[in-house]
This record gives C-alpha cells, structure tokens and sequence, in this order.
C-alpha cells in the first residue's frame, strides 16, 4: 500500500514527529509506504500534490493541511481516500465532504476550541510582569494561513481579535476584514498608547522569510504571537532582541518542541 501525505512544512518539528512514527512504526506494522508532499500553503498546492499522488500509485491521502475541504474531496472524488489527520472545519464544509465516499473524516479540535485557543492565547501574554502593561506594549500578531483560507487559522485569529478588544484596543479594521489581510499594517491601538501590527502568511519560503525581516525591521515588539507555528522565525526574533536590547514575550499556538522551550525560555538582551 502507498498513501500520500499532505504537509505545510516537512521541516516543521511536528511533522517530524509524525513522521518518524509514519516511518518507525507504521510503514513496518501495516506494510505501507508513504509519500510526503512539499509545502503546501493554498488549495492549488494540495490538488497538485493529489495529481502527483495519484500518478505514483497511492490509493489515498493523510492531509495536515486545512484550506478548502469540499473543493479538495470532490477533487479526489472516487479516486483516492482522503483524510483530515490534523483541521478545523464548519459544519456545512464537512457535510458537503462526506458526500464523497471515499472521505473519511477528520481528526482535530473543534471550532470553539480554536477560537479559545487564540483568545488564551492573548491572554496570556498580556499578563504583566515588566514596567509596560499589555495595553503600552507593540505586539506582532502573525496570522498564519487566514488569509488564504486556513480556517483553522482564522478561528484562532478570531479569538485572538476578540481578547485585545476585551483589553481595549480598537480594531482599524473589521474582524473579518482583517483576516483576509495580506498585508503587513496595523490592525489596533489603544489609548494608552499600544499597537498591533499583522505579519500574514507562513514563514517557509526565502520570500516569506525576507518578509518577517521587512516587518521586524518596521517595528520594535514587545510581544509576538502566532496563531500557527513560529519556529522558523526564532533566529529573527532572537535577532531583533539583541538589535533592540529588549526582550520579546514569544508565544504560538504550536505542539511543544524542544525548539519551543528553548525559544521560550531564551533572553538575549
């Protein structure tokens, strides 16, 4: 048997993770072997990865990626097996999905559970334990795959939005509005004088790095979340700390990695 499997990023430390149990365990257990895709950041990169599956021989795919799962299932139609290992979906998109019989469902967190997720988020990091409240400081609030359809991004974001208004800071912009930016602006203030700037997009590429360079530059933060992985930004941010002579409050919504911890922990200035 071979599946295919669907990844945002291979270099990614969760990958790895489910990678290495994939490879360890599974391909020797059930006589399978797998094909990984290369980053995947849109729905035209998933249907290419489908066409290349589907050419090598593979009779199904395992998707870490959550963009447009209607689109993606009539896609593989009767073809190919396909599965959500790791999304956030509405309730009409996974009803329109399992008209395919050949969709065999999703495993992931509920959309409450995301949109919590991005409020907990903000919140945590808006604890005081420095000279600034949260409400004085510069956050950096990246929003992943929003933009391009990530919902499960965009219901971490929603949450996020939802909690610096709880802070009082005022949007520049409407909640939606804002998770369809691709832009890097500011997206709120407060009076006593904090701000939030958008970083939209992933970081995988020279082009998307060269971009979070661009934005770093841009601003001093005191604060940077992510509602997506950031580990392949810490060498920036620990970059900017020294730059700064500030620390930078990190925080992602991502599994718990060495890289994480070490990031967490880390003080450069």
């Amino acid at each position: 048997h071979k599946i295919g499997v669907a990844v945002y990023n291979l270099n990614d430390d969760e990958v790895k993770m489910f990678r290495s149990y994939y490879e360890d365990y599974l391909t020797a257990a059930f006589n399978v072997d797998f094909l990984y895709s290369d980053t995947i950041t849109n729905i035209d990169d998933e249907k290419a990865f489908v066409d290349q599956a589907k050419e090598a021989g593979c009779e199904g795919i395992i998707s870490y990626v959550s963009y447009d799962l209607p689109e993606i299932t009539a896609y593989c139609a009767d073809d190919m097996y396909y599965a959500i290992a790791s999304g956030t979906f509405t309730e009409d998109e996974f009803a329109q999905a399992s008209q395919h019989e050949k969709f065999l469902g999703i495993t992931g967190p509920s959309e409450e559970d995301e949109y919590t997720a991005g409020k907990n988020l903000i919140a945590a990091l808006a604890k005081d334990g420095d000279d600034l409240s949260a409400t004085q400081k510069t956050w950096l609030l990246c929003s992943g795959g929003s933009a391009s359809g990530n919902y499960m991004h965009s219901q971490r974001l929603a949450g996020a939005l939802d909690e610096l208004q709880n802070l009082g800071y005022t949007l520049t912009a409407s909640a939606d509005e804002i998770k369809a930016m691709t832009d890097t602006c500011v997206i709120a203030n407060h009076p006593d004088g904090g701000s939030v700037t958008l970083f939209s997009g992933y970081y995988y590429s020279t082009e998307d790095q060269l971009y979070f360079t661009q934005t770093l530059d841009s601003i001093e933060p005191d604060i940077a979340v992510s509602v997506c992985t950031l580990s392949n930004m810490y060498p920036n941010l620990l970059n900017k700390e020294k730059q700064q002579d500030k620390n930078i409050k990190i925080g992602a919504i991502d599994s718990f990695t060495d890289t994480n911890r070490d990031a967490f922990e880390a003080k450069d200035s």
